[in-house]
């Protein structure tokens, strides 16, 4: 069952905004955003860890966020800056691969978080919806 979404918050159009999702029609992106929750994050806090499993996708709703990869020798570079609008962790999510950095609030903020195990019924049930069309080809 989909997570409830507090009122007023139309989760499908700011989908919309992300390259990721772009291309998916209507009916599409509000059987996504219904699997969205909003997550509050307080400044400082580890979002994804380099080299975890990736559970989830996220999408900035407000604040801001760095990027950082840690070199062989331990050490820390900050490589990008996330602020509203800008996903992260999808890359770990679509390829099940480890995530390739670490992602940390710098200020109070809001996310849009889509599990993992979401993600793949979804995906899931898409695929499944393609069989008939696919034997109607002659494709199966």
């Amino acid at each position: 069952m989909p997570p409830r979404q507090p009122p007023g918050i139309e989760y499908a159009s700011v989908l919309t905004r992300v390259d990721l999702f772009a291309g998916l029609d209507r009916v599409t992106l509000a059987k996504l955003a219904a699997y969205l929750e909003i997550v509050s994050v307080e400044a400082g806090a580890t979002m994804v860890q380099q080299g975890d499993p990736g559970d989830a996708f996220y999408l900035v709703v407000k604040g801001a966020f760095g990027v950082y990869v840690a070199a062989s020798e331990g050490d820390e570079s900050r490589v990008n800056s996330l602020g509203p609008g800008a996903p992260f962790g999808e890359m770990a999510l679509l390829t099940g691969r480890p995530r390739s950095a670490s992602v940390r609030a710098e200020t109070t903020a809001e996310v849009l978080r889509l599990a993992a195990l979401a993600y793949g019924l979804l995906t899931l049930a898409a695929l499944c919806a393609s069989v008939p069309v696919w034997r109607a080809m002659g494709l199966l």
